[in-house]
């Protein structure tokens, strides 16, 4: 079947193809109009786009510059307190924020135990610490106040966490940090403070 505009007579491949035409056609005295003022760059043309800008280290991009000791410190600092971690899925236990089960799951053993507990989120509560010559910032998983220690669950260690480790227990000495593997996890459900 031929598709013709009873307007110029031109044939379309298909009947949507002629619709669309017939309603732009010049000889159409009804036609749709599209409004566009002659002689105008159109919005998209002869923009840069972003990479390109990168590239070109133009403003407002951060090709060329790097972040002063500073300003990395604080990006730390501030990536500790918030790590949105994993893979693992967040709970909320006792209006405070955990992450993962293990986690969720000894804060409720300690709430059923009647153990005041934190959630660490704050900057006072940041370790310090240094890896290949670059200071670092680490942030336990739980404080508790009326045993003056901190746990940190570990679930399972991820690329360099052991090394890391160490060197937080090697530096923070003056506090006590509980590393709270399988073997004590256990102990914990089962009631049993491992600390």
């Amino acid at each position: 079947m031929k598709h013709l505009c009873k307007y110029c007579s031109s044939e379309r491949k298909s009947l949507k193809s002629l619709v669309n035409h017939e309603r732009l056609c010049p000889q159409n005295v009804d036609r749709v109009y599209v409004s566009r003022t002659v002689g105008t760059t159109p919005w998209n043309k002869g923009k840069i786009g972003l990479q390109e800008a990168w590239n070109k280290g133009l403003p407002g991009t951060f090709l060329g510059r790097k972040h002063t000791e500073d300003a990395k410190q604080k990006i730390s600092e501030k990536l500790s307190i918030n790590n949105k971690g994993g893979r693992a899925k967040w709970y909320t236990v006792a209006g405070q924020r955990v992450q993962g089960t293990w986690e969720r799951n000894v804060a409720l053993k300690f709430e059923e135990l009647g153990i005041r507990w934190k959630k660490l989120k704050t900057n006072r509560d940041i370790l310090k610490y240094s890896m290949d010559g670059k200071l670092r910032s680490y942030t336990p998983d739980f404080y508790l106040e009326e045993f003056n220690i901190y746990l940190e669950v570990k679930g399972f260690w991820w690329g360099r966490d052991r090394e890391k480790m160490n060197i937080v227990l090697k530096t923070h000495k003056d506090k006590k940090i509980v590393i709270i593997e399988k073997e004590q996890y256990n102990k914990i459900l089962g009631g049993e403070l491992v600390w």
